[in-house]
């Protein structure tokens, strides 16, 4: 089959703060679209806020029918900014990327206790922890676990909600 003849991933670069307008209009034209987004915390003054933000800041993943016409379409469609080229072709994203992006953002029920057990570790993605690692002490509760951190050479044991770490393997 000829590459001209089939859909292809490409990346679509997003006017700045139109991220929803973006997505409400590519769903309104059909377009299949991936757009991998992670919760983070961040500090707000004097307190941590948690937000969700695209994985690749201004950008999204679109497929695009080569010969449909449907880069003409995305260029004009509110909220798109441009579509990222190499040279003068659409700049093409590997199907085996997308699949590896798409299982690695499904959805997974992170408060299941039957995956943990002491002495595992794990790294902190939300809270006033965000971003130290941790050894697993022990399941509290079917949501909290007690986490040893070493703090400035210091050992703490602090219980936090499951939903606030991911396992390292």
């Amino acid at each position: 089959m000829n590459q001209d003849n089939m859909k292809i991933w490409s990346v679509v670069s997003i006017k700045p703060n139109q991220m929803s307008k973006a997505e409400a209009n590519l769903s309104k034209q059909n377009f299949t679209y991936l757009a991998p987004k992670i919760e983070v915390s961040k500090r707000q003054q004097n307190r941590f806020i948690s937000k969700t933000e695209l994985l690749f800041p201004g950008y999204i993943f679109v497929l695009i029918d080569t010969d449909g016409g449907d880069d003409r379409i995305l260029r004009s469609t509110y909220g798109i900014s441009n579509i990222i080229r190499v040279g003068s072709k659409i700049g093409e994203v590997p199907k085996a990327f997308i699949d590896a992006l798409k299982a690695s953002f499904t959805v997974k029920n992170s408060e299941n206790t039957e995956t943990l057990t002491p002495g595992q570790k794990v790294k902190m993605i939300r809270g006033p922890f965000t971003g130290f690692i941790a050894e697993l002490v022990s399941i509290d509760s079917p949501t909290r676990v007690k986490c040893l951190f070493d703090i400035i050479s210091r050992e703490v044991v602090s219980s936090v909600l499951i939903k606030n770490m991911s396992l390292i393997d």
